[in-house]
């Protein structure tokens, strides 16, 4: 995806600071890709799903209105 962009921004048909874009991303893709390859751990994403999880157990849960009982029989029942 980054080379892609890299050529895309060294067309002609870019404006020159584009261009230089597309020469500053080549000059550094290595550098980038590294950077990135090295933070591909998942770990504090996972960990904090795991907190909402776990804080999620513990709510109060209301019922939904399907759950409730019908309130036409307790009408029958007090009449």
């Amino acid at each position: 995806m980054l080379d892609e962009l890299q050529r895309h921004c060294v067309k002609r048909a870019m404006p020159p600071e584009i261009q230089k874009l597309g020469r500053t991303i080549k000059s550094w893709f290595d550098n980038i890709c590294n950077f990135h390859l090295a933070r591909v751990s998942n770990g504090p994403t996972e960990a904090l799903n795991n907190l909402i999880k776990a804080h999620q157990t513990h709510r109060l849960r209301l019922p939904e209105l399907r759950e409730l009982p019908d309130p036409s029989a307790a009408l029958r029942r007090s009449a």
